[in-house]
This record gives C-alpha cells, structure tokens and sequence, in this order.
C-alpha cells in the first residue's frame, strides 16, 4: 500500500495485467454512465482514459489509485500492485518493480548501493564486483544500463541508468536527485520495512567505497 500511495504522487504511468485492466475498464464505465468520473479529481476524459486501457492497457500511478480508493469492495491494493507488469516516469524507460521476496531483497540491495556511491541516476563503481551485482539487479528489473566513458578515472567508473529508477528511489528511499551527501537520511519505507530487506540494504552500502 505505501509503495503505490508513494508513487502515485508523482507522474508514474503502469501498464498491468489484463484481470486489472478489465477491471478498472469497468469501473471507467460506471461511473462515466453515473457522471460521477470527475467528483474523485481525475481530470482526463473517460473517452481518452478508456482508448488507453484498451489498447495498452496503461493508466497513470494516480488515476489508478483514485478509482482503487473509490471502490474500496473491489480492490485489494496488494492485488493491484502485483497486477502491475512495468512502469515509468513521465516519457521514460519502462521498468519492472519487486514482487517477490529475492526481487525485494535485491531492490533493496539496489537501493544501497546508490545510497552509498550513487550520484543522481548512475553509479560509481569503487568495487569491480560490485559492478556485477549491479548490472545484474538492474537487468532482473528491465532497468537499462550503460558505462558513461566520460566518468573513467582509471581507477573508478560510471554506471548510467534510467530517470524512471531515480524518481522510484527518490520517492522510496528519500534517495537525494542532487547533494547527496547532504541529504541522505533512512527514509519512513526503510524504517518500516522487514528487516531482511533492511540487511540488504545496509550490506550494499556498506560495501560501497563511500565515493
């Protein structure tokens, strides 16, 4: 429930399962024939909103989360997000979320490790191992990659990733988008969170140079 109410407040758009998708398409329907589309804030058409539905089976994090919450009897929030097969912010790339728990635990692990030598949407890899693990977490959740040659010290490098993990991170984990080392803090998610997914957390960072 926190990760969709988190994310709902920025511009994330998701595609889902076809059951969700039916779903929502006919609640979209109802409450078009009752008129009563607008009195839970959505601004967008029902005519636009049922065009994307249809075709692509994709709703914006925000609108989906207001029709959720309207219809409390036909919803369970963790039904809906296991129902949510990618996602994105605004125009970028698409990407898995966690579902089960070794993808939790490597999102965490992720999230350490741009806790602990990240900068805005790229890592520095102080630990060429660390460059493995990375890639490879980064690669179970769709999330693209690329060495930024401009970042290449010798010793230490540069990995670019995509602006749709920095704003999941940044709504998440309270990650900083600038003055990281200013800003970090333990984020509410964090805090809360089962502490297995805590450890792994706390193990990439602190197996970070601290670069």
């Amino acid at each position: 429930e926190f990760i969709v109410e988190k994310l709902s407040e920025k511009p994330f758009y998701i595609t889902m399962d076809n059951e969700l998708n039916e779903l929502i398409i006919n609640k979209v329907l109802e409450m078009k024939k009752n008129k009563s589309f607008t009195n839970i804030g959505i601004k967008t058409s029902t005519n636009y909103l049922l065009h994307k539905l249809r075709n692509e089976r994709k709703i914006k994090l925000s609108i989906l989360a207001k029709i959720v919450k309207k219809f409390p009897n036909s919803f369970k929030i963790e039904e809906v997000y296991d129902s949510i097969e990618l996602i994105r912010h605004n125009e970028g790339h698409l990407i898995k979320l966690p579902k089960n728990n070794d993808e939790f635990a490597d999102f965490y692990f992720l999230a350490g490790l741009f806790v602990g030598d990240g900068t805005h949407h790229s890592f520095v890899v102080g630990k060429k191992e660390l460059a493995k693990r990375f890639t490879t977490i980064c690669d179970r959740f769709n999330i693209s990659t690329r060495i930024n040659d401009k970042y290449k010290d010798g010793k230490n490098f540069q990995i670019d990733t995509t602006f749709t993990l920095l704003e999941i991170l940044n709504s998440l984990f309270d990650y900083p988008k600038k003055q990281k080392s200013h800003n970090v803090h333990l984020s509410k998610m964090l805090l809360s969170s089962p502490s297995e997914y805590i450890a792994y957390f706390l193990r990439a960072y602190f197996d970070c140079d601290g670069t």
